[in-house]
C-alpha cells in the first residue's frame, strides 16, 4: 500500500482517507424503529465532536463522530457512557418502553434496568398500564372509607 493512504494527521488511529470516506452508523429509536446514518469525521481533528471520545473510539462504538448526542436525546454522549452507562445509539437503552431522557429526568427510573424496583414489572407496566387499576384501587378505597356508598 502506498504511504500516503496510511497517514494520520490527527493521531486517532484512523487514516486520513478513510475520515474522509466515512462510515454507516445505526442509531436505535425510542418507538423501536432504526436510523442509519452515513457520517465523516475530521481528519486534522482526533475528537472531531469535542465530546471527549475520538473518533476511533467513536466508530469502535458505533457513535457519530460529529455530534456529541448520538441518538439525539438530549443526554449527551460522554454522560451516557461514562454516568448513566447507557448507550449513546440507543434512545430507550433497557428497552422498556421508556426513553432514557424521560427515565433519567422525569421519572428517576434506571434507563439500563428496564425493572428498576426490580419487582418483577418493567418500568414501564408500573407507570402507565398500571395507572388506571391503581386509581382505580384508590377510588375504590375512599369509597369504602364512606361506608361503601358514593360520596
Amino acid at each position: 500500500a502506498d504511504i500516503d493512504e496510511q497517514i494520520d494527521t490527527d493521531g486517532d488511529g484512523f487514516a486520513d482517507w478513510f475520515e474522509n470516506a466515512g462510515w454507516l452508523i445505526t442509531i436505535k429509536l425510542a418507538n423501536g424503529g432504526t436510523k442509519v446514518a452515513f457520517v465523516t469525521s475530521d481528519p486534522n481533528n482526533p475528537d472531531t465532536d469535542g465530546d471527549g471520545f475520538t473518533d476511533g473510539e467513536e466508530n469502535a462504538h458505533n457513535w457519530d463522530p460529529r455530534t456529541n448526542d448520538t441518538d439525539a436525546d438530549i443526554l449527551d454522549d460522554f454522560t451516557e457512557f461514562n454516568v448513566l452507562f447507557s448507550d449513546p445509539a440507543d434512545q430507550d437503552s433497557d428497552d422498556d418502553g421508556i426513553d432514557d431522557l424521560t427515565e433519567v429526568t422525569f421519572f428517576l427510573t434506571s434507563p439500563i434496568i428496564a425493572d428498576t424496583d426490580g419487582d418483577q414489572m418493567s418500568d414501564s407496566e408500573e407507570l402507565f398500564d398500571r395507572t388506571a387499576e391503581c386509581l382505580g384501587a384508590i377510588g375504590g378505597a375512599r369509597n369504602l372509607h364512606s361506608g361503601g356508598h358514593a360520596a
